[in-house]
């Protein structure tokens, strides 16, 4: 191979490399990026992202409402009147630090009940 050729093929690779590297992020989502296991400073996104692997690890987080709905359950009120009440759990990814380090997924981010909460009528 002549000196030409070895250089066009590298050419290529860089080329390849660096068009696989590049993330697009939505605008309900955001990107950590661990480098060679240490958090960056700042989330990346929403838009195009540049991740350089192996050195580089982008993890997506959501920052969508999820809503998921709980089985109805019978509740006896304090006059002995059955109330069937529809209740669901919402899920809400935010962002708590300038890094975003302790965004979860949507089973570990904050629950809050969608329902009001359900007076039993019992003494305590």
């Amino acid at each position: 191979m002549s000196v030409m050729s070895q250089a066009l093929l590298l050419a290529i690779v860089i080329v390849v490399y660096v068009v696989m590297s590049v993330q697009i992020l939505s605008e309900y989502e955001r990107g950590v990026v661990f480098r060679l296991g240490k958090l960056l400073p700042r989330p990346k996104g929403p838009g195009v992202v540049l991740v350089f692997r192996p050195i580089d690890r982008l993890v997506r987080i959501s920052l969508r409402t999820l809503v998921h709905e709980v089985t109805p359950q019978d509740v006896i009120t304090r006059d002995n009147d059955d109330d069937g009440k529809q209740q669901g759990l919402r899920h809400h990814g935010h962002q708590d630090s300038p890094a975003g380090g302790d965004i979860g997924s949507g089973s570990t981010s904050s629950v809050r009940p969608r329902t009001a909460r359900i007076r039993t009528g019992c003494p305590g």
